[in-house]
């Protein structure tokens, strides 16, 4: 096994799987009604929080709204070799619903005509679900800023021919 497919705790994709349905099973997630995510807080969220993106996004929906921001805020941190591409766009697009603006309010990103440099930095590694068309939807300062964010991620030969392709219209636009 590579050092790439553990994880930042140094787990395997199936250890990460196992402890995060004993997380789930803790906080009374395999259960259908009354649950205990309701009750959980920030600090909580932040013990489990990596272990979060192998939820499905309706079981995410049962938090508090007031700790959604800090559960997308730690699947973003983690890494997502073990996770499906499906799943990475499921979360990407959960994550935009629960961005926080300058003044702390949560905002809904996901259906926004652009997509900043704040939103890749809120996505963190859930850039990885970045598809063409949210190429599109990229902002000039992301171009700009953080396209060395963007090189580096191990991205489809699709998407990065989009980032291309992108960079190259945002710089004719620029040059007339």
């Amino acid at each position: 096994m590579c050092s790439s497919d553990l994880d930042e705790d140094g787990l395997d994709g199936a250890q990460t799987r196992a402890l995060a349905n004993k997380a789930f099973e803790y906080m009374g997630l395999k259960e259908d009604g009354d649950d205990k995510a309701k009750d959980m807080d920030e600090t909580k969220v932040a013990q489990m929080g990596k272990v979060m993106k192998h939820m499905e996004v309706d079981d995410l929906r049962r938090f508090n709204k007031s700790v959604r921001v800090a559960i997308v805020k730690k699947i973003s941190e983690s890494k997502m070799g073990d996770v499906p591409l499906k799943k990475i766009r499921e979360l990407m697009h959960f994550s935009l619903e629960h961005t926080e603006d300058e003044d702390g309010n949560v905002v809904d990103r996901s259906k926004s005509a652009e997509h900043s440099e704040d939103d890749m930095n809120h996505l963190g590694n859930l850039r990885l679900g970045l598809i063409d068309d949210d190429v599109q939807k990229l902002t000039e300062d992301v171009f700009k800023n953080g396209l060395s964010d963007l090189q580096q991620m191990p991205l489809s030969c699709d998407l990065r021919e989009a980032i291309i392709r992108s960079e190259e219209h945002t710089s004719e636009l620029q040059s007339h």
